[in-house]
């Protein structure tokens, strides 16, 4: 690859904003958006998620979550499920249950719930088949207490379209899908 080559491919600087706030971000946001903020980040991202749609892959790593919290955190019928599918990996047993009961109804294209023992992590992840994409990397479990109560804080990285950001959005998807059952 010369020189001139790179120089000519053009690669959109993200945006970057910042939203320690409680109310949503516009309807429009030019992308690619890296958003540094806090615990409305969680409901930014599945609302992000429900805005993008189309088929592709939602992957959700928290280390806690709850009944009360994953019905909080969106409007789950807002999403097309028979195109999406879902990863999500959590640590407790009373966690996989509540993913279970609370997401299991829904008519997803495929469902995989896993308990891992210690899981940490949260990452919130959706990548398109048309490559747009949302990340959220922060704090934030799924919890009513993280979207009303703790002080949170996260990375949101959102791209309407193809971009770099779409390459951090499959890695956690990859990295959410990897996720193994112990």
């Amino acid at each position: 690859m010369t020189v001139n080559h790179i120089q000519s491919k053009k690669v959109m600087p993200p945006q970057l904003v910042e939203w320690f706030r409680d109310d949503p971000l516009p309807d429009f946001v030019p992308t690619p958006t890296i958003i540094v903020g806090g615990r409305r980040l969680l409901k930014e991202f599945m609302r992000q998620t429900a805005l993008i749609g189309g088929d592709g892959v939602l992957a959700i790593a928290a280390g806690s979550l709850s009944a009360d919290g994953l019905r909080l955190a969106c409007d789950w019928t807002a999403l097309d499920h028979s195109t999406l599918d879902l990863h999500l990996a959590t640590s407790g047993e009373r966690s996989a249950k509540d993913a279970e009961r609370e997401l299991g109804g829904f008519p997803w294209r495929s469902l995989h719930i896993r308990q891992s023992e210690g899981l940490h992590s949260k990452v919130y992840s959706f990548l398109s088949g048309t490559g747009a994409s949302v990340c959220l990397i922060g704090s934030h479990n799924v919890s009513r207490s993280a979207m009303f109560t703790n002080t949170e804080a996260g990375l949101l990285a959102l791209s309407y379209s193809p971009s770099w950001l779409t390459g951090i959005a499959a890695a956690c998807c990859s990295y959410v899908a990897g996720i193994e059952d112990s």
